[in-house]
């Protein structure tokens, strides 16, 4: 899972010099997602946080509209939004009414295998016993409809990208999964290799609350290699650690 690109530390002079005496140069002409830790050491006259925010590449629009579009070749890269929204109603058609029959005999009309699927899409992570997502995000957003973004959003975004880390790159293959307890603990995406374990806290903005903490907390002392990142959203874009195995950045930081 990468979360940086390039990576420079303002506890080194040179760069912390840099940094205070021309912050738009420090941060132009970096690979993004751009590192920068000890952040604090910077004055805050340079205004190092408001240059990083504009110099990113990363958006909050670009997420979106993955969760908008999704995946599929076929319907993802139509400009038109009434285009997509009939292509994927035919989508869902031929997996209900057709591709469904191969698998499974049943008697469930098309309508109401479509309301099953509509009222499943927004519990996506949600569910008590069992954690789903769906496969193609685009498909999930059209059953949706229109709705404020959420939390929700955040974490099927966020399960849709960074699973192709595990799934698709031999070499960091592991697993993904829910972490909850009876104490209501709950850490709803876990990426776990051989070598690292990240949990993934998705939050409405950057003030963390007491149970994102407690969750984490009780993550932490569960696995003792792991580290927690809490992904918010809100109009602020900057990162900042707990301790040295939390971290909390803009969600759109992790795409």
């Amino acid at each position: 899972m990468i979360l940086a690109r390039e990576y420079a530390t303002l506890d080194v002079p040179r760069e912390l010099e840099f940094a205070t005496n021309n912050p738009s140069l420090f941060i132009e002409n970096r690979a993004h997602p751009f590192g920068i830790d000890e952040a604090q050491l910077c004055p805050p006259s340079a205004k190092l946080d408001k240059f990083a925010e504009r110099s990113s590449m990363a958006k909050p629009s670009s997420f979106e509209s993955y969760l908008a579009r999704g995946g599929l070749p076929g319907i993802c890269f139509f400009r038109e939004a009434q285009v997509r929204r009939d292509r994927f109603e035919a989508h869902l058609d031929t997996l209900l009414l057709r591709d469904l029959q191969l698998v499974l005999q049943t008697t469930t009309t098309g309508t109401q295998l479509k309301n099953l699927v509509r009222f499943l899409v927004p519990n996506e992570g949600t569910v008590a016993k069992a954690a789903y997502v769906f496969e193609d995000q685009g498909v999930a957003s059209f059953c949706m409809r229109s709705k404020p973004f959420e939390t929700t959003d955040i974490f099927r975004g966020l399960y849709a990208n960074l699973r192709q880390e595990l799934i698709y790159v031999r070499e960091s293959r592991g697993d993904i999964f829910t972490y909850k307890t009876h104490d209501g603990a709950w850490v709803p995406l876990v990426f776990k290799t051989s070598a690292w374990t990240v949990g993934v806290i998705p939050l409405d903005d950057d003030q963390i609350p007491r149970k994102a903490v407690e969750s984490a907390r009780s993550f932490l002392s569960h696995y003792t290699d792991a580290k927690v990142i809490y992904a918010y959203a809100g109009k602020t874009a900057y990162a900042k650690t707990g301790d040295f195995r939390t971290l909390a950045i803009p969600y759109w930081w992790l795409v």
